[in-house]
């Protein structure tokens, strides 16, 4: 089952509040695979979301987060719930994004994507950058390409989530 838990409570993005409460629910419905799309950048580490990432992990979930689009080595300045990888890795993975250069091989020439964040510690995988998704108010036919580690953690999480449906 796919459930769809917003954190943005009605508006169009979402808040730290948001992003802790939906956690939590996420945990209480013992989701299997959570994405969390977003990134907050404090001084200091979120004590809540953490608190909300260790009972959905406890409950059972593997979390996939995106690293940023800053371009950032996230080791030096943490990028939450991403940074919490160093911690909770294998149950939560940070998502970085590649693409490959003009006339390369994909299998031999991946390179970060430019805007991505990255770090040897916080940051465990890499997703292919872009998605084909139908335009929004487009016409039949029409598609555009979404791009960034926001595309990337849920592209990840869907495979996953894929290779291990019942």
């Amino acid at each position: 089952k796919i459930f769809s838990i917003q954190s943005g409570l009605g508006v169009p993005y979402g808040t730290y509040f948001g992003a802790v409460v939906a956690t939590q629910v996420a945990g209480n419905i013992q989701s299997d695979f959570i994405n969390m799309s977003f990134g907050l950048s404090p001084e200091e580490e979120p004590q809540a979301l953490r608190c909300a990432v260790e009972y959905a992990i406890a409950q059972g979930a593997t979390i996939i987060t995106s690293a940023g689009n800053d371009a950032l080595n996230v080791d030096a300045a943490p990028q939450w719930p991403a940074a919490f990888s160093i911690v909770y890795f294998p149950q939560l993975v940070s998502v970085t994004s590649y693409n490959y250069p003009p006339g390369g091989f994909p299998e031999l020439d991946p390179t970060l994507s430019g805007f991505s964040n990255f770090g040897l510690s916080s940051t465990n995988l890499a997703a292919y950058l872009t998605a084909k998704t139908p335009a929004f108010n487009g016409g039949v036919g029409e598609f555009t390409y979404l791009a960034g580690t926001s595309i990337s953690a849920p592209l990840l999480t869907s495979a996953v989530a894929t290779e291990f449906s019942d």
